[in-house]
């Protein structure tokens, strides 16, 4: 054999961009010998090992013990490496959903956390909304309400039964009575927006389907504690009665910034929307 077609340790560890060491462990655990050894005991490797490393690197870098990489090379086929790279493949694209889910919680949170930064708090404003698609802790148009004691096992209810994380977006449905006023002691049902077109693949089969109506709203940044929020429900309705404002069947109450960013209930910031009936 001509040693100029091999190469030693050093050089093979080079290729590979590794510590001659970890090379010196593949051959040791018998994951990767050497193409042959001499008398003297120089190692030396030819370049179509370097294939061979490879995909020692890729398997193990995608977690896969370096005992099964070890028992897969022993007795590797093409029809195994097809079944060993489509099994990785189903686990990589869970893991890639799992972070796009990820990524979009916390891109929520922040525009929630911005959201309620600049905002002008105590301030009534009349805007123009989109509509939304929702998904609802109960029919939207049942005309049931809860009192708030029955809010938290609701609420935790929903967030478990749709795969909600913490950083999810969850907010509250008040009704809003033909006489203009809001009964805060009552709730009608919780919601979060849906995403990918309306749709919400982690929805389960007890949620329902709703929208956040579009068009124009009353709406207010109240900052503190929740049992105030009284005080914004009286400043926005008293402002809808002044205007002559006729006011659609439902409330929203959005909790944009809570314990996560503040420390104190007192720098809470809830967003209440109303919608104007036109």
């Amino acid at each position: 054999m001509k040693k100029t077609k091999y190469l030693t340790t050093g050089e093979f560890a080079d290729l590979c961009h590794v510590e001659k060491h970890v090379i010196f462990y593949y051959d040791q655990i018998d994951l990767l010998k050497p193409f042959f050894v001499e008398k003297n005991g120089y190692r030396y490797y030819s370049y179509h090992q370097y294939d061979t490393f490879l995909v020692i690197s890729l398997l193990k870098n995608l977690g896969m013990p370096l005992k099964e990489i070890k028992r897969y090379l022993k007795d590797r086929s093409p029809s195994q490496f097809l079944e060993l790279l489509d099994a990785q493949l189903a686990r990589l694209n869970a893991e890639a959903e799992s972070l796009r889910k990820k990524v979009q919680y916390v891109s929520e949170m922040r525009n929630l956390t911005e959201e309620a930064v600049v905002a002008e708090k105590g301030v009534i404003r009349t805007v123009t909304l989109p509509p939304a698609p929702l998904i609802c802790s109960r029919k939207p148009d049942s005309g049931q309400s809860l009192f708030m004691d029955d809010f938290s096992k609701e609420y935790t209810a929903f967030c478990k039964s749709n795969h909600l994380s913490d950083s999810s977006m969850v907010g509250t449905a008040l009704k809003v009575e033909p006489d203009g006023t809001v009964d805060t002691s009552r709730f009608s049902y919780l919601y979060a927006y849906a995403h990918d077109s309306g749709k919400c693949e982690d929805a389960s089969k007890s949620a329902y389907p709703g929208i956040f109506p579009g068009g124009k709203y009353l709406t207010v940044y109240h900052q503190g504690e929740y049992e105030t929020l009284d005080y914004a429900y009286d400043a926005i309705l008293s402002y809808a009665r002044e205007n002559g404002l006729p006011l659609d069947d439902f409330a929203y109450e959005e909790y944009l910034m809570s314990d996560a960013a503040v420390s104190s209930p007192s720098e809470y910031v809830t967003k209440i929307a109303v919608a104007i009936r036109e």
